[in-house]
């Protein structure tokens, strides 16, 4: 797998962790556990905060949203190519 198809499975991963927090159809407790664990912060590169990450999910769960994830609260990697 070349370095692309890496950043791409990183984002997919976060990506659809942010998905199913904001669907509602989880319990959150444990996808925020995902969110403060060493593997998502080896996946993001540390370059989201797991705090203003949650916070933004909460509000668009919460407003009740269903709209998909915008990328660049998901992006991983962006820029760092």
């Amino acid at each position: 797998m070349n370095r692309d198809g890496i950043y791409n499975l990183c984002n997919a991963i976060i990506l659809q962790a942010c998905t199913d927090y904001v669907s509602g159809q989880y319990k959150t407790g444990p996808l925020e556990n995902f969110f403060y664990s060493s593997w998502y912060s080896m996946l993001s590169r540390e370059r989201i905060d797991p705090d203003l990450l949650i916070r933004h999910l909460r509000e668009e769960r919460d407003n009740g949203k269903t709209k998909r994830i915008h990328k660049e609260h998901a992006q991983v990697h962006n820029g760092m190519r």
